[in-house]
């Protein structure tokens, strides 16, 4: 029997082999002869929002089922990076795997809409939206793709990092800035003039301490975790997308579960108010953490914010077109949902 708490304390290289193992191990198994040791891909950091999310489903499966249900947990980037997770999930070696949207977005294009930048514009806007629906369209995306939605994780704004203070646009003309792997985080360092370098985040503090690159963007999670801020002292808050974590379970392994078992898989997540609770938490230690580690933290005015936003107006319509018509109706969707919320936001003003 599986214990998470075993081995969380393991170092990274460690976890990477054991990882190796337990795939290699279990890669021929049968879906017809349904797993309870259900295998969980992630790429959380200890203490993160996503770290606590998994504990929390790990601690809720187990003791709702009895023991039953005894999750493999590999959350600490054993299995991979994304797309190597979302690889593992679709092909059934991994049973249960979080990855972001922007990946998601590489096999279903509709996904692609929450990398746009200045998408949204405070937190409460962005609660606001998600928990308006928005699941029902991304539930039958992922269908298509043998795979089903379970749980979101929100990770915060998406800044700026450099070895100097990025404060304006024309800052980042021709600095060598490292983008995600997304056509919206590439488009967004072209925008502003960056000499862009993609490279996977495994590869990302070598990078920056040998000059590979000199800065890029994050949550502010990652800036610290990951070691960034030793590398790249100057952060600064343009809050320009917003990053998430999906949680998805493979399609043919759910269908084959029975349906108690299947519902303890479904509902086992913190709730989205409890997790938002947490994150919250978590963002203000990490803003202080930083501080701490000898970083600089710039705040925007909104006449700089206004100066970004101004910069990438036409992103939206470029990434849109390319993403495809099921994206934009999302898009639209998420617009409307942004005025709905502007309306009750004045009218409780005004009341």
């Amino acid at each position: 029997m599986f214990r998470m708490d075993k081995y969380m304390n393991l170092p990274r290289a460690s976890w990477s082999l054991l990882g190796l193992f337990v795939l290699l191990a279990t890669c021929n198994q049968s879906v017809s002869a349904v797993s309870l040791e259900p295998i969980v891909g992630g790429a959380s950091s200890p203490g993160d929002a996503g770290d606590r999310v998994w504990q929390y489903f790990y601690a809720n499966v187990t003791e709702r089922s009895a023991g039953e249900i005894q999750p493999l947990m590999m959350i600490r980037g054993e299995a991979g990076h994304d797309m190597a997770l979302l690889g593992a999930l679709r092909r059934g070696r991994l049973q249960i795997a979080s990855f972001s949207p922007e990946s998601m977005a590489q096999v279903e294009s509709v996904f692609g809409v929450f990398s746009l930048p200045y998408l949204f514009e405070s937190d409460a806007e962005v609660d606001f939206v998600l928990d308006s629906g928005l699941n029902i369209h991304l539930a039958a995306a992922a269908r298509r793709k043998n795979l089903i939605l379970l749980s979101w994780v929100d990770a915060g704004w998406m800044h700026i990092y450099g070895k100097k203070p990025i404060l304006a646009p024309a800052d980042m003309d021709n600095y060598r800035m490292r983008s995600l792997q997304s056509p919206a985080s590439i488009l967004f360092m072209k925008t502003h003039g960056a000499d862009v370098i993609t490279i996977p985040r495994s590869d990302l503090i070598p990078a920056l301490q040998t000059g590979l690159v000199d800065g890029g963007e994050t949550s502010l999670v990652f800036y610290n975790t990951m070691g960034i801020a030793s590398e790249a002292p100057h952060l600064v808050m343009t809050q320009h997308a917003r990053s998430f974590g999906i949680m998805f379970v493979n399609k043919d392994w759910y269908d084959n579960l029975s349906p108690s078992n299947a519902e303890i898989i479904k509902t086992s997540f913190q709730s989205i108010e409890d997790q938002r609770i947490e994150a919250r938490t978590i963002w203000e230690e990490e803003i202080i953490s930083i501080k701490k580690l000898g970083a600089f933290i710039y705040n925007l005015s909104e006449v700089q914010l206004a100066a970004w936003r101004q910069t990438t107006r036409r992103n939206h319509e470029v990434l849109l077109d390319e993403m495809g018509s099921d994206a934009i109706v999302l898009y639209e969707l998420i617009v409307q949902l942004k005025n709905e919320y502007r309306l009750r936001e004045s009218l409780g003003a005004s009341s």
